[in-house]
């Protein structure tokens, strides 16, 4: 008996999404869970390189790496930017419930007028967050756009960024893809 009930669970769970399928749900490509684990664990253990990061928030968001990159190295100014050196927060992200599932406190930035964003305990809460504001309803349509230029310009209207540089991100988007 109890083995039929485990053997019930197991294949309902097969049925759902999984949380970081990507932007779409349905089953992980093969090999996923195992990608999404061990950049988990490297980020978890250390691993403090932007592409570990990246690759981490590519799985969870469905958002491919290239573009994920790119996103990184204009909002943290390659890593240099002091929201991400001293709060691990890529992007500005403002404190809110979300943030504080992560664990996240706030601080003060006089950015934008000032605002509260978030400073995480870790580069896994602060990847998982920016994973989850990725896959916000609002950027959804640009996830499936093939042209650089085309996801540019729809995730500026989406509400991502407001600044003038679409081109240069396209660019530097289309850079990492090729490499």
């Amino acid at each position: 008996m109890r083995c039929c009930i485990i053997l019930l669970f197991a294949a309902i769970a097969m049925l759902l999404p999984l949380p970081f399928s990507g932007a779409g749900g349905g089953a992980p490509m093969p090999g996923m869970l195992l990608t999404v684990n061990s950049t988990w664990q490297q980020l978890a253990q250390g691993d403090t390189t932007w592409q570990t990061y990246c690759r981490y928030v590519s799985h969870v968001s469905g958002v491919p790496f290239h573009r994920v990159a790119a996103m990184w190295a204009y909002e943290t100014d390659w890593g240099r930017s002091r929201l991400w050196r001293k709060h691990r927060n890529p992007a500005g992200i403002r404190h809110n419930a979300h943030a504080r599932k992560q664990g996240a406190t706030g601080v003060w930035s006089n950015d934008e007028g000032g605002t509260v964003k978030a400073s995480y305990p870790s580069l896994v809460a602060s990847a998982d967050n920016y994973a989850w504001v990725l896959r916000l309803r609002r950027y959804q349509p640009c996830h499936c756009l093939n042209d650089e230029l085309a996801f540019w310009r729809c995730m500026r209207k989406a509400g991502w960024f407001s600044g003038p540089h679409v081109h240069a991100r396209a660019r530097l988007s289309e850079k990492l893809k090729n490499e």
